[in-house]
């Protein structure tokens, strides 16, 4: 029986493979794996000895009995000790149901590859006061990418849980340590079958949605993962820097103890039996039992094991080594290299930074040893934004990055049509293609090297615009494509991740690229530079018969019904970003015969020419306003369309949506529209658009619910995707938007419909359909290490409002009236916070929110983000003041 805020059991999870720490784990557990020379396991135990705990059942799978050798019955540390092997793993929940039998009260469930600071007295009392069937022991992280996100309620109950996110869709700076206060009741959840089931998965997130008494404890102490080499690493240099709790500590380890022998730039620990050499240089490093380090030796941040012998003048960086090691003179290992057990390396050979040498491999007398995985896990999450990678130069997309990012994309296709029973293409080939030829010409070529290097062909296709590309990946037969572009208002590189059917890859499919081992072919693939204007007229056709329903696209002639409604149509006036983007307009006006006048703005990634352009773009959007006809603007990539209209000028993206929805839904009443949270609510088509939750328009929402359906989606950015122009269809098959199997947006595609609606309306009837909502769109500076804390800071300060979660959160007035509503989109590889909001004027909000409201939401952003910078100042200063005493 629990006393108040005392408890005396815990169970520990052990059974896990430790596979992200291979080849670390193979002949040793993670929990096992020494931290400053003494079991991780132990460490945990010594912690939960000070708080009082006794009773510890482990939950083994893997290597049980080192577990039992190591550990013994618990006598050592005045604890009894119980074991419970499982024949499988079961994971977190799945072994807990297994040792169902030893959760008979109030019990601890403490992960085995984590060291953490908990107030356990604490922690106990906010769970029994609570009456709470769960308690997890929450930590706060500023990069949280790699980690379980959860937010916690006023009162410490838990709303939502969501596993690795990416920036887009992170909420909170809030993560799951795997440390859990848990009641018996709480097996009830858990389903019964001998399976692998996850506490943070399968059990913790739809009780906590049913509204189950799932509580959330702050943890502000110290928490380390250990689930990563870099990972096992750090908790090693944590130990040397004095940065465990003491709680952690053997009596023996209260005072450091450093062998006579060798020069020290910092703390070092080196276990029984060690020899080092009077001139050798070690730095913060561990240093197991029977090692021996020859003469000039340098050795900074690493962690070898026991039995390791160091030759003369090796040099050692950040580095792991396992037992029996032999590094021969002038050797060099670099940053998260680890080497297994038994293994040789040569003298004067090279360990690059992030290779592995496995378990008694012998690398020769210099011979160099490359990564297969060159990023750390999770790196990728920051670029992220859905199928598109996101970043600049200077936040990590290097030519190194590209090279990387074509090697590991050809890879994860070449093995994905392997094992699948798709059709497969006659020969392994990439298309990569780019929106402009010289702007991109470096990346470019660092991304064919990369796909060049796995054996496959790239095609290379220059200068043309996305939608263009993604008929030229559904007409051809690739294993998938790479389109490069700028983003943002070309201060962002963009690579557009494609499948052969021109969908989207998903955000789980981008973040996956980190685990793909990058394997150098026996054979170099080769490169073909097609030409761009085939391709370009081949697409026009096609498209000009969707839209207009061409008698023979071949041919390129129009019917005369359509011929009939150019001729009506409206003058158009075009402002397009990009020579390729423009290329395509101009061919597309020349077929059709309809009148235009095309503006074109380069593209340039510099600071001066942004400003320049955006100047002329200022003018060009002031002579719309003046002028007559229909003004269009095109972005670069061809994707997104804004109206403008005389004495209107550029319309909101938003509005610009909702006009061409309407006038569309008019023309074809059939057609179901998708809109997701930019599209405003305050037109009369809200009850006639399917709403899908997020903001990214994904090919899961744009799919048709069944065969044959029309649909045409809306992103509130002018981003409208209609079914691919490229889409081959049988001779009995009517070319019309129906006819298509998946949509995506298309800026001339929607201008071609658009064409053909004008021609039916006049210009006061027009401009009547402009929606009175006020659309906004601010981008607000914010630090990468703050966007997690603000984003909870912000959901906490409008906890009164309606909050909905995707890639973003969404907040609105009420839910009655869906109106007025503010969205902020933390930004994928820019230090930055996208805001979009709506304001509906007919209907006034609340104090502190529309219209006065997206004022006052940007003085919360500013007050948090000042708030967050003051105790960061604080928390440095702190620091460095201990660092100095």
């Amino acid at each position: 029986m629990c006393l108040f805020g005392l408890l005396v059991k815990a169970i520990i999870l052990a059974g896990g493979l430790g596979t992200r720490l291979r080849p670390i784990t193979l002949n040793c557990p993670k929990p096992l794996l020494p931290i400053g020379n003494r079991p991780l396991l132990q460490r945990l135990v010594l912690n939960l000895r000070a708080h009082g705990v006794r009773e510890f059942v482990f939950l083994l799978h893997y290597q049980p009995q080192r577990f039992i050798d190591t550990l013994g019955d618990g006598r050592h540390f005045d604890a009894n000790f119980r074991y419970v092997v499982m024949e499988k793993d079961l994971s977190t929940a799945g072994s807990v149901k297994f040792a169902a039998e030893h959760v008979t009260e109030t019990t601890l469930i403490h992960s085995g590859d984590i060291l953490a600071d908990i107030p356990l007295r604490r922690m106990m009392v906010f769970h029994q006061r609570r009456r709470a069937l769960a308690t997890l022991a929450l930590h706060p992280v500023s990069a949280p990418l790699p980690f379980g996100l959860v937010l916690r309620a006023g009162d410490g109950r838990i709303r939502r849980f969501f596993e690795k996110p990416t920036w887009p869709q992170v909420f909170s700076d809030w993560i799951n340590t795997s440390v859990y206060l848990v009641e018996p009741a709480l097996l009830d959840h858990i389903p019964g079958a001998a399976r692998m089931v996850f506490f943070e998965k399968e059990v913790f997130p739809p009780l906590a949605a049913a509204g189950a008494e799932i509580f959330g404890f702050p943890l502000t102490g110290y928490w380390r993962d250990v689930g990563t080499p870099e990972d096992f690493r750090l908790a090693n240099m944590d130990y040397l820097h004095g940065r465990l709790p003491k709680k952690m500590l053997a009596p023996d380890e209260l005072t450091r103890h450093v062998p006579v022998g060798g020069k020290s730039a910092s703390h070092y620990v080196v276990g029984p039996g060690g020899k080092i050499a009077p001139d050798a240089h070690l730095d913060a490093s561990v240093i197991g039992a029977n090692c021996s380090i020859e003469s000039h030796a340098k050795i900074r941040g690493a962690v070898i094991f026991d039995g390791a012998h160091l030759g003369k003048g090796v040099q050692i960086n950040n580095a792991i080594l396992m037992a029996g090691v032999e590094v021969e003179a002038k050797a060099e290992i670099h940053h998260n290299a680890v080497i297994a057990e038994k293994a040789h390396i040569g003298a004067a050979a090279i360990v690059a930074a992030n290779a592995i040498v496995r378990n008694a491999a012998r690398v020769a007398s210099g011979e160099t040893v490359s990564a297969k995985r060159v990023l750390p896990t999770g790196y990728i999450r920051r670029f992220v934004d859905g199928g598109s990678l996101l970043g600049s130069v200077k936040g990590g997309m290097s030519t190194d990055f590209m090279r990387w990012v074509g090697k590991t994309f050809a890879w994860r296709q070449r093995q994905h049509f392997e094992k699948s029973a798709d059709d497969q293409p006659a020969a392994a080939t990439i298309l990569l293609a780019t929106q402009e030829e010289e702007l991109f010409n470096t990346w470019s070529k660092a991304l064919a090297q990369g796909i060049l290097s796995t054996g496959c062909d790239v095609h290379l296709l220059e200068s043309v615009t996305l939608p263009a590309a993604r008929w030229a990946l559904q007409n051809g037969r690739y294993l998938g494509g790479i389109y490069l572009s700028t983003d943002r208002h070309a201060e962002l590189i963009r690579l557009a991740l494609i499948h052969p059917t021109a969908e989207d890859f998903t955000t789980d499919e981008s973040c996956s690229l980190e685990r793909i081992d990058l394997i150098d072919a026996p054979h170099q693939g080769n490169l073909c530079i097609l030409e761009a204007a085939p391709i370009q007229a081949d697409y026009l056709s096609r498209l000009i018969q969707c839209a207009f329903a061409a008698d023979d696209p071949s041919a390129q002639r129009l019917t005369p019904e359509a011929k009939s409604v150019l001729q009506r149509a409206v003058p158009v006036r075009a402002g397009v970003v990009g020579q390729a983007t423009a290329g395509i307009i101009e061919k597309f006006f020349n077929l059709v015969g309809c009148s235009a006048e095309i503006e074109m703005f380069p593209v340039d990634m510099s600071a001066d020419f942004r400003r320049h352009t955006r100047a002329a773009q200022k003018a060009f959007v002031q002579s719309l306003t003046d002028g007559t006809g229909l003004g269009i603007w095109i972005g670069g990539t061809g994707e997104r369309l804004q109206l403008a209209l005389p004495g209107y000028g550029l319309l909101p993206r938003g509005c610009s949506d909702a006009l061409v929805a309407r006038l569309l839904m008019e023309q074809y009443p059939t057609v179901q529209l998708v809109a997701g949270w930019l599209f405003p609510h305050f037109i009369p088509l809200s009850p006639h658009i399917r709403r899908y939750e997020g903001c990214m328009l994904t090919a899961a929402c744009l799919r048709p619910a069944h065969p044959g359906a029309r649909i045409i989606g809306f992103d509130g950015r002018g981003a409208i995707a209609f079914p691919p122009a490229g889409t081959r269809q049988k001779k009995s098959s009517p070319p019309s938007v129906e006819s298509c199997k998946i949509a995506y947006p298309d800026a001339v595609m929607a201008m071609a419909f658009l064409l053909r609606a004008l021609e039916k309306i006049s210009r006061d009837e027009l401009l009547a359909k402009l929606s009175g909502a006020h659309l906004g769109y601010r981008l607000m500076p914010c630090p990468d290490e703050a966007k997690a804390y603000l984003m909870r800071r912000l959901v906490e300060s409008y906890d009164h409002l309606p909050c909905a979660f995707s890639d973003g959160i969404r907040l609105q007035e009420k839910e009655e009236n869906r109106s007025n509503w503010i969205v902020v989109r933390p930004c994928a590889g820019m230090e930055a916070l996208e805001i979009y909001w709506e304001e509906n004027p007919d209907s006034p909000a609340e104090k502190g929110y529309a219209p006065q409201g997206e004022s006052g939401f940007n003085t919360i952003v500013r007050r948090q983000l000042a708030r967050w910078r003051k105790a960061h100042t604080l928390t440095g200063a702190a620091s460095s003041g201990a660092a100095s005493s």
